[in-house]
């Protein structure tokens, strides 16, 4: 019995041991293409940058702990300062013998606005989404697109402000965006926010970066004016 519980631990240790090689080499070659991404777009790369690991509740930010901002691209992109990176956080569950602990992975997107603006955040409808959400005392803001109504959920504070940055072409452009995944994003003053659960492929994060900047370009010019400040 005894040998038989020395393998075992042996056998246990050889397996956590080639485990943790396999990740240690998948976060070699994602360190590897980041750092080949920035050096295309002229972006500067940090390993870890605790400059974004950020504090404040909205998601995926404020949960957890052992927060981190890793892969970091600092820059600008089509004329407006970026940032991108890998985001984790752990929670644990549990107690005792059953405790366990999660590492929950995000990839972040930054974009800096012209103006600051009120807070408005985009997200995919949960189940509970639509009607469903309404029929609840849990709806969000209606559009005119029920197709759109459907798909994301719009929080803000100001109807007129969000039907406003939220017109038929905004509409357009991310249930365009949505064939593929919808998208998370939330406006905090004078940044755009873009989240993702999982780490990002790094052939996606220029494409993500550009669909922000659509989004951007698409904020009318009266919102600027009637809801925005310098």
């Amino acid at each position: 019995m005894q040998i038989e519980s020395a393998l075992i631990v042996v056998l246990f240790a050889a397996v956590a041991g080639i485990f943790w090689y396999l990740r240690w080499k998948a976060d070699q070659e994602r360190m590897r293409a980041m750092q080949k991404l920035a050096a295309d777009h002229g972006w500067t790369w940090y390993e870890e940058d605790s400059r974004f690991v950020r504090d404040d509740s909205g998601t995926p930010f404020g949960q957890g702990r052992s927060r981190r901002a890793e892969n970091v691209l600092v820059g600008t992109h089509r004329g407006r300062q970026i940032v991108a990176y890998d985001y984790e956080y752990k929670t644990d569950s549990g107690s005792g013998n059953n405790r366990s602990t999660k590492t929950h992975d995000y990839a972040i997107w930054l974009v800096t606005l012209p103006h600051r603006l009120p807070d408005l955040e985009v997200r995919p409808e949960g189940i509970f989404g639509g009607r469903v959400a309404g029929a609840l005392g849990f709806g969000d803001l209606e559009l005119e697109s029920e197709a759109f109504n459907q798909a994301y959920r719009v929080d803000c504070d100001d109807k007129r402000y969000g039907t406003a940055m939220l017109h038929p072409r905004m509409m357009e452009l991310l249930l365009t965006a949505a064939a593929s995944g919808a998208v998370s994003w939330r406006i905090e003053s004078d940044v755009l926010v873009c989240w993702e659960q999982d780490r990002a492929d790094p052939a996606s994060i220029v494409a993500r970066l550009d669909l922000l900047a659509d989004i951007i370009e698409l904020v009318p010019s009266f919102a600027w004016k009637d809801f925005g400040s310098t």
